[in-house]
């Protein structure tokens, strides 16, 4: 009898519980907390001295099969530069980065690949390369040559890289993505794709060589020293080791990631690279000032994204816009990555919802709502939530609405890469090794 008091009770009181868990408003749906913050996850090993170099006698053989590759590598790269007036941030962001990403010392992982040679599939389940100096090193040398030579701000790709490959030149994805750049079949087959340049058609690995051969910057002239880096890859899983091996990787890696960066960027803004700098349509110099007001062309004007934000109250950060554009590219694609933004203006509008600069902070948001329970009573009641704000995503932040609806791609990416980087301003201070204000308006 007690048994079924008690039962006719909890049917009675869980209902009302579960109703006030809902909210009356639908806007407290994604702020509820139902369940406390899910513990840190068993791993990956932590490293004792993070910002420390390794050596060979304490790696080991099992750990140093990159070794014949590295010592292949020109010196110029694999070693320290006494003078690197290009680099806009330390190494030791780097040598953080890739000891705190999925670290495996002493077992193989399927993260980690291996390729004797640049060309081949690669082999999966290897430890963590040996992050000795001249690893770092060859990786931060040709990532900073790169995004010099490139003109694209050398510390907005760091939070995506940390989250994606940690800067490993063997990182390998569950979708055979590859190294350094995380470079997929799609993203390899873009940069020699004919487009329409200002000079006439062209492949975009051949018009950007052209426009480097251009440019009088250091940097441009050492890439393009190096043959190998410049001879065409094939997009095929099964020759993922060309972006993945030794001595032509990272460097090579590295490049074809810069040049799917402007792939993209003149497709949303029409941007194009000229000379070792980014031009506007219009012929003016992009600059990358952080607070950048101008409008762009490309699918920002297709899509007329800076004055519908503004007549929904908010003045619109374009260079934080781009980045956040341009970042999703990489994982949704060129174009869902607009879409995405277009279809939440478009439901704002809809719905006259104004908004304001922290509907677009990245950094700076709660995804409670998405902390699974360890309680099955209280998980329904999060699924359940769960499941009325996706019929409301567009009543919250960009960053949430993508976090509900995004299938295209990683949904979260965004929010995901803005913690990697509060991650690495906490470790080093706020800007130095990621851009100010790193997807904030």
């Amino acid at each position: 009898m007690i048994k079924q008091i008690f039962s006719f009770l909890r049917n009675l009181i869980l209902p009302f519980y579960i109703f006030l868990l809902l909210g009356v408003a639908s806007g407290a749906l994604a702020q509820m907390n139902v369940c406390d913050p899910p513990p840190p996850p068993p791993g990956p090993v932590v490293p004792p001295q993070p910002t420390e170099y390794e050596t060979e006698e304490s790696c080991g053989n099992s750990r140093l099969y990159f070794l014949k590759g590295l010592q292949a590598v020109p010196a110029l790269y694999s070693s320290e530069r006494s003078s690197f007036p290009e680099a806009e941030f330390p190494s030791k962001c780097l040598l953080y980065i890739q000891k705190n990403f999925l670290f495996s010392p002493d077992l193989p992982s399927q993260y980690f690949s291996f390729c004797p040679v640049a060309s081949g599939s690669p082999r999966r389940g290897v430890r963590t390369h040996c992050v000795l100096k001249e690893y770092t090193q060859t990786i931060y040398n040709s990532y900073v040559d790169v995004m010099d030579c490139l003109d694209i701000p050398q510390k907005d790709l760091i939070p995506k890289l940390f989250l994606e490959s940690g800067f490993h030149a063997n990182t390998l994805g569950k979708g055979f993505d590859g190294g350094v750049g995380q470079l997929t079949d799609s993203a390899i087959a873009a940069v020699f794709e004919v487009k329409n340049f200002p000079t006439g058609s062209a492949k975009h690995i051949d018009y950007m060589a052209s426009q480097m051969r251009k440019s009088g910057k250091a940097s441009c002239q050492r890439i393009l020293a190096q043959k190998n880096i410049l001879s065409p890859v094939s997009s095929a899983g099964s020759q993922r080791c060309s972006i993945i091996g030794l001595p032509e990787n990272p460097t090579r890696n590295i490049f074809y990631t810069g040049l799917f960066y402007h792939y993209m960027m003149r497709i949303q803004t029409g941007v194009t690279y000229t000379a070792g700098y980014s031009l506007r349509a219009d012929g003016s110099r992009l600059f990358h000032d952080p607070r950048e007001t101008e409008n762009f062309d490309g699918y920002f004007a297709t899509y007329n994204i800076k004055n519908r934000l503004k007549k929904m109250g908010v003045e619109p950060n374009m260079a934080a816009l781009r980045q956040m554009m341009l970042t999703s590219g990489y994982n949704a694609g060129v174009h869902t990555a607009f879409l995405f933004l277009k279809n939440y203006l478009d439901a704002r509008e809809l719905h006259q919802l104004p908004l304001t600069a922290a509907d677009f902070d990245f950094q700076n948001q709660d995804m409670s709502l998405f902390w699974t329970c360890g309680d099955q009573e209280l998980e329904n009641i999060r699924l359940r939530k769960l499941s009325e704000a996706r019929l409301v995503a567009y009543k919250f932040s960009f960053p949430l609405f993508l976090r509900l609806v995004q299938k295209t791609g990683a949904p979260g990416y965004l929010t995901f890469a803005a913690g990697r980087s509060k991650k690495l301003n906490k470790e080093f201070g706020d800007g130095v090794c990621t851009s100010p204000k790193y997807l904030q308006f």
